[in-house]
């Protein structure tokens, strides 16, 4: 399981995915992408620089977002990416896989300069 903060920004909404730390059932990324989704940002942020592997399960529910959101015309971005998810959404095709950007800064500046993908 992964644990999620949740930050509402002006124009977007910042996910930090983090190990679990409890035993809870609950699946907090589905949680934490379901109320992104619903806050009508047209960015959504998702920084996984805490850690240091991605389930297959939540890169699936990463995936469904994306492209649910991408039919609303909204974005999803993935940052700080372990090397195994990165390999993975690397290996798909542009439109099949969300935006990547090494980190947050560089997210923000090719998303706030007009410099989408």
């Amino acid at each position: 399981m992964l644990d999620v903060q949740r930050e509402l920004l002006p124009d977007s909404y910042l996910l930090i995915v983090a190990p679990e730390t409890t035993d809870a059932p609950e699946h907090k990324l589905a949680r934490g992408l379901h109320r992104a989704s619903r806050s009508g940002r047209r960015l959504i942020w998702v920084d996984c620089s805490l850690l240091k592997e991605i389930p297959t399960e939540a890169i699936d529910l990463l995936l469904a977002y994306d492209y649910h959101l991408r039919q609303q015309g909204r974005e999803l971005v993935l940052c700080h990416l372990p090397e195994s998810a990165l390999a993975y959404f690397s290996g798909l095709a542009p439109h099949e896989r969300p935006a990547l950007a090494a980190n947050l800064l560089d997210a923000h500046g090719i998303y706030f300069n007009g410099a989408i993908r």
